[in-house]
């Protein structure tokens, strides 16, 4: 699949990741899981693209 994201479109999704990921804990568990799931996927995206988040929590 190729998808076209402009640099502000990227920016937003690593914003918008990191405050996720920032969250992840402060909540509970099962919306944990899915938080953190739909995280590392966006990880995994970014990384395959060669870019990666600003924010890292510990892993």
């Amino acid at each position: 699949m190729k998808l076209d994201v402009t640099p502000a479109q990227l920016e937003a999704i690593k914003r918008l990741t990191d405050d996720c990921a920032s969250m992840v804990g402060c909540g509970e568990e099962e919306s944990d899981k899915a938080w953190l799931r739909n995280i590392v996927l966006i990880d995994r995206m970014l990384k395959k693209n060669g870019h990666e988040r600003y924010f890292k929590g510990e892993d």
